[in-house]
């Protein structure tokens, strides 16, 4: 397997990102609004907390990676920390913790 150059692997994530979002219909802006509260109640949010959202309001993204668009940049968050993600199917992952 060829190792990417940084800029190419870049561009790629970009392209992914986009094909994500633009796949996933209403779910990424929505899941960015419930994002913004959240941060703005708790101080900062994670995917655990939008996966807990959604779970409770039975919303799934179309493709798993719409997930990832969520945050991504332009969205109006910043990185503030990681933790160890308690969803069950992350088996303990480190996450990324946002903040508005």
């Amino acid at each position: 397997m060829t190792q990417l150059d940084i800029m190419t692997a870049i561009r790629r994530k970009a392209e992914g990102l986009d094909r994500a979002e633009s796949g996933a219909g209403d779910f990424v802006p929505l899941m960015r609004k419930v994002a913004h509260r959240i941060a703005t109640e708790q101080g900062s949010v994670c995917s655990d907390d939008l996966r807990r959202y959604a779970a409770e309001h039975g919303i799934a993204p179309s493709h798993p990676n719409g997930w990832g668009a969520v945050f991504r940049a332009g969205a109006g968050f910043r990185l503030i920390g990681r933790r160890k993600s308690t969803w069950p199917s992350a088996h303990r992952r480190e996450v990324k913790v946002w903040a508005v």
